[in-house]
Protein backbone atom coordinates (compact mmCIF):
# COMPACT_ATOMS: atom_id res chain seq x y z
CA UNK A 1 0.00 0.00 0.00
CA UNK A 2 2.84 2.39 0.82
CA UNK A 3 4.37 1.71 -2.61
CA UNK A 4 1.14 2.65 -4.39
CA UNK A 5 0.85 5.90 -2.46
CA UNK A 6 4.52 6.67 -3.16
CA UNK A 7 4.09 6.01 -6.90
CA UNK A 8 0.95 8.16 -7.03
CA UNK A 9 2.82 10.94 -5.24
CA UNK A 10 5.71 10.78 -7.71
CA UNK A 11 3.41 10.79 -10.73
CA UNK A 12 1.39 13.76 -9.45
CA UNK A 13 4.58 15.62 -8.52
CA UNK A 14 5.98 15.15 -12.04
CA UNK A 15 2.82 16.52 -13.66
CA UNK A 16 2.61 19.47 -11.28
CA UNK A 17 6.12 20.72 -11.96
CA UNK A 18 6.18 24.06 -13.73
CA UNK A 19 8.38 24.49 -16.76
CA UNK A 20 10.58 27.49 -15.88
CA UNK A 21 12.48 27.70 -19.14
CA UNK A 22 12.91 31.30 -20.21
CA UNK A 23 11.90 32.41 -23.64
CA UNK A 24 14.78 33.19 -25.97
CA UNK A 25 15.04 36.90 -26.81
CA UNK A 26 14.14 38.08 -30.29
CA UNK A 27 16.91 39.01 -32.70
CA UNK A 28 16.26 42.72 -32.01
CA UNK A 29 16.21 42.38 -28.19
CA UNK A 30 19.16 39.96 -27.91
CA UNK A 31 21.96 42.56 -28.38
CA UNK A 32 20.26 44.83 -25.81
CA UNK A 33 20.17 42.25 -23.00
CA UNK A 34 22.32 43.27 -20.05
CA UNK A 35 23.27 46.36 -18.05
CA UNK A 36 23.49 49.80 -19.67
CA UNK A 37 25.09 52.93 -18.19
CA UNK A 38 23.67 56.39 -18.82
CA UNK A 39 26.33 58.49 -20.58
CA UNK A 40 24.48 61.51 -22.04
CA UNK A 41 21.07 63.09 -22.40
CA UNK A 42 19.75 65.27 -25.20
CA UNK A 43 19.21 68.97 -24.56
CA UNK A 44 16.92 70.85 -26.91
CA UNK A 45 17.33 74.61 -26.81
CA UNK A 46 15.05 76.16 -29.40
CA UNK A 47 16.10 74.60 -32.69
CA UNK A 48 19.51 73.54 -31.35
CA UNK A 49 20.06 69.97 -30.13
CA UNK A 50 23.15 68.89 -28.22
CA UNK A 51 24.25 66.02 -26.02
CA UNK A 52 25.12 66.74 -22.37
CA UNK A 53 27.54 64.30 -20.71
CA UNK A 54 26.41 62.74 -17.42
CA UNK A 55 28.88 61.72 -14.69
CA UNK A 56 28.56 58.01 -13.91
CA UNK A 57 26.26 57.05 -11.05
CA UNK A 58 25.05 53.50 -10.58
CA UNK A 59 21.55 54.84 -9.87
CA UNK A 60 21.26 55.71 -13.59
CA UNK A 61 21.97 52.14 -14.78
CA UNK A 62 19.24 50.11 -16.42
CA UNK A 63 19.10 46.41 -17.24
CA UNK A 64 17.22 44.89 -20.14
CA UNK A 65 16.03 41.31 -19.67
CA UNK A 66 15.61 38.81 -22.56
CA UNK A 67 11.82 39.26 -22.38
CA UNK A 68 12.17 43.03 -22.98
CA UNK A 69 11.47 44.08 -19.39
CA UNK A 70 13.61 47.01 -18.24
CA UNK A 71 14.85 47.07 -14.64
CA UNK A 72 16.48 49.84 -12.63
CA UNK A 73 19.79 49.61 -10.78
CA UNK A 74 18.03 47.92 -7.82
CA UNK A 75 16.74 45.21 -10.21
CA UNK A 76 13.17 46.47 -9.77
CA UNK A 77 10.80 47.30 -12.62
CA UNK A 78 11.19 50.83 -13.94
CA UNK A 79 8.31 53.22 -13.43
CA UNK A 80 5.77 53.48 -16.28
CA UNK A 81 7.10 50.49 -18.21
CA UNK A 82 6.13 50.35 -21.92
CA UNK A 83 4.24 47.44 -23.49
CA UNK A 84 6.30 47.61 -26.69
CA UNK A 85 9.80 48.60 -27.71
CA UNK A 86 10.57 49.98 -31.18
CA UNK A 87 14.11 48.68 -31.70
CA UNK A 88 15.80 50.07 -34.81
CA UNK A 89 12.37 50.48 -36.42
CA UNK A 90 11.06 47.02 -35.51
CA UNK A 91 8.25 46.70 -32.94
CA UNK A 92 8.99 44.16 -30.19
CA UNK A 93 6.38 43.22 -27.59
CA UNK A 94 7.54 43.17 -23.99
CA UNK A 95 6.70 39.55 -23.15
CA UNK A 96 7.01 39.84 -19.37
CA UNK A 97 7.82 36.14 -18.90
CA UNK A 98 9.24 36.47 -15.41
CA UNK A 99 7.82 38.45 -12.52
CA UNK A 100 8.67 42.16 -12.55
CA UNK A 101 9.85 43.14 -9.06
CA UNK A 102 7.59 45.90 -7.73
CA UNK A 103 9.17 49.32 -7.54
CA UNK A 104 7.97 51.18 -4.47
CA UNK A 105 9.81 54.32 -5.63
CA UNK A 106 7.16 54.91 -8.32
CA UNK A 107 4.95 57.52 -6.73
CA UNK A 108 3.94 59.43 -9.82
CA UNK A 109 1.01 58.72 -12.07
CA UNK A 110 2.18 57.62 -15.47
CA UNK A 111 1.09 59.22 -18.69
CA UNK A 112 0.20 56.29 -20.88
CA UNK A 113 3.11 55.70 -23.17
CA UNK A 114 2.89 52.28 -24.73
CA UNK A 115 5.96 52.37 -27.00
CA UNK A 116 9.55 53.39 -26.27
CA UNK A 117 12.02 53.84 -29.12
CA UNK A 118 15.51 52.35 -29.00
CA UNK A 119 18.25 52.94 -31.56
CA UNK A 120 21.06 50.46 -31.04
CA UNK A 121 24.42 50.74 -32.79
CA UNK A 122 27.55 48.86 -31.67
CA UNK A 123 27.49 49.07 -27.88
CA UNK A 124 25.54 52.33 -27.79
CA UNK A 125 21.82 52.70 -27.22
CA UNK A 126 19.67 55.80 -27.59
CA UNK A 127 16.43 55.50 -25.64
CA UNK A 128 13.49 57.80 -26.30
CA UNK A 129 10.71 57.38 -23.79
CA UNK A 130 7.33 59.06 -24.18
CA UNK A 131 8.44 62.53 -25.22
CA UNK A 132 10.91 63.59 -27.89
CA UNK A 133 12.55 65.72 -25.21
CA UNK A 134 13.23 62.64 -23.02
CA UNK A 135 16.16 61.14 -24.94
CA UNK A 136 19.06 59.37 -23.22
CA UNK A 137 22.22 57.74 -24.53
CA UNK A 138 23.49 54.58 -22.82
CA UNK A 139 26.72 52.62 -23.22
CA UNK A 140 27.85 49.17 -22.02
Amino acid sequence: MKHIIFVLFLVSWCFCCKNDTAMAPSLQIKPLVGVWKLSEFLIIDGSEKRWQAVPYHQENDIEIRPDGVILDYKHKGICCHPKELRVNGSIELVNNIGKIPENTDCNTSCVTCQVWTIEHIEGQMILTQCLETDVKKYIR
